[in-house]
C-alpha cells in the first residue's frame, strides 16, 4: 500500500528454487536495493536464516528486519534498518524511498553490512556435535518447542494489518 513490495515464495506469486540460488541471487543485487527478512514469529534472541543469507552470500542489499532479537548488540550500527524503529509502515516505506534516493546513505550502509563476516552454518552443527558428545551435563527437553517458544518469549506478529 505504501511502497511496491516483490513477494517470493510460499506468500507470494514470485518463485526462487533452490536449483537456481546464484541466478536469484544476481537478481536480487541487480534488481533490489533492500530484502524484507520479517520473521514469522517474533522471539525474543532469534533471528532467521533469512537474515544471516545476506551475510553468508555477502549479498549487496540493505536488509529491513522486523522481529523480537536486539539486532544492534549482534550486528554493525547502521547495516540494516529495523521496521520497529518506525511508528507505522507508512513511516518506514517513507525511509526507505529517501534512503533508496540518497546513494551516499545507502553506500555507507552497505558498507557497515560488509563489515561483518558470516561464516556457513557448517561450523554451528559441528560445534553442537562436539558439545552433545563430550559435555558431561545432560538436560533432556521433552517438548522442543515449548521449551523454545515459551509465553513471553514469541509471538506472532499480528500487530501488522
Amino acid at each position: 500500500r505504501h511502497i511496491d513490495i516483490d513477494i517470493y515464495g510460499g506468500c507470494g506469486q514470485l518463485r526462487c528454487p533452490k536449483s537456481q540460488d546464484a541466478e536469484c541471487e544476481d537478481q536480487l543485487t541487480t534488481t533490489y536495493k533492500f530484502y524484507l527478512s520479517f520473521e514469522n514469529s517474533i522471539c525474543d534472541d532469534y533471528v532467521s536464516e533469512k537474515f544471516f543469507r545476506l551475510f553468508v552470500r555477502r549479498l549487496h542489499v540493505v536488509p529491513v528486519v522486523r522481529g523480537g532479537a536486539d539486532y544492534a548488540r549482534f550486528f554493525p550500527r547502521g547495516a540494516f534498518v529495523n521496521a520497529a524503529d518506525f511508528s507505522n509502515a507508512a513511516d518506514l516505506a517513507l525511509h526507505l524511498q529517501k534512503l533508496s534516493q540518497d546513494v551516499d546513505a545507502y553506500a555507507k550502509m552497505l558498507k557497515e553490512k560488509d563489515k561483518l563476516l558470516a561464516l556457513g552454518h557448517t561450523l554451528d552443527w559441528c560445534d553442537l556435535c562436539k558439545k552433545v558428545h563430550t559435555d558431561k551435563d545432560t538436560k533432556t527437553i521433552p517438548d522442543i518447542k515449548a521449551w523454545s517458544h515459551y509465553e513471553g518469549v514469541c509471538r506472532k506478529p499480528n500487530d501488522v494489518v
